[in-house]
């Protein structure tokens, strides 16, 4: 799937033009190619959401809209877009002939993705060579702003509450459809992603490759 910038979004959202000429489908656009396609996929592993919690570019400044209040609504938004399009994934595997098997991944954890990001701040501060594009990330993602920080990690806790998401879908689900296998794994929100050497040595946003493989690792441990 196409999914650089993904979101989870709403099923009628438009995409921006950088995103149309990279491409990218917004999980609903994935989803709608899943159900279409000639051959329902045995094994689905979805890990999506991250770019939701960018909370300072989704929310243009309101009248009387507070940033608590902003959050509450974000989370919102995100659980119920993401329950509506994993409904009609679990819909679309439910009129298979075969088995299937759908992992939902808890995002990262965002307070420790931070402390990494920290360190990797403090290296360039005496060493200018170290990580050249750092201050490129915040034109692609304002909340890594160090002011912004804690309400981006504390809208990731309130949108993480997928293992919830996933025991009511099973009950509605998984318990009438037995060819159906959905679970919740906390793999990646459990990782560690506290120091400097696990992001990327360009920009210190993106994973290194030590951390791809960690997490990859980690995910197939279900």
């Amino acid at each position: 799937m196409r999914g650089v910038g993904a979101l989870v979004d709403d099923e009628h959202g438009r995409q921006n033009l950088l995103r149309r000429i990279l491409g990218t489908r917004n999980f609903s656009g994935q989803v709608g190619e899943l159900v279409r396609a000639r051959r329902f996929p045995d094994l689905i592993l979805i890990s999506i959401g991250h770019n939701n919690v960018d909370w300072a570019w989704r929310c243009p400044p309101r009248e009387l809209d507070t940033p608590e209040q902003r959050l509450q609504r974000l989370s919102k938004e995100f659980r119920r877009n993401y329950t509506r399009e994993l409904r009609r994934l679990l819909q679309g595997a439910g009129i298979q002939r075969h088995r299937v098997a759908i992992v939902v991944y808890g995002l990262i954890n965002f307070e420790s993705y931070f402390k990494g990001r920290e360190a990797a701040e403090r290296l360039r501060e005496s060493d200018t060579t170290l990580y050249p594009h750092l201050e490129t990330t915040y034109k692609y993602f304002i909340s890594f702003h160090p002011a912004y920080r804690r309400n981006l990690s504390r809208l990731a806790k309130m949108v993480n509450e997928l293992r919830a998401m996933v025991e009511v879908l099973n009950r509605e689900f998984v318990h009438q459809t037995e060819h159906i296998q959905l679970r919740y794994s906390n793999a990646l929100a459990t990782a560690d992603l506290s120091r400097a050497e696990l992001l990327h040595p360009i920009d210190g946003w993106h994973a290194s490759v030590k951390v791809h493989n960690a997490l990859a690792d980690a995910a197939s441990a279900i």
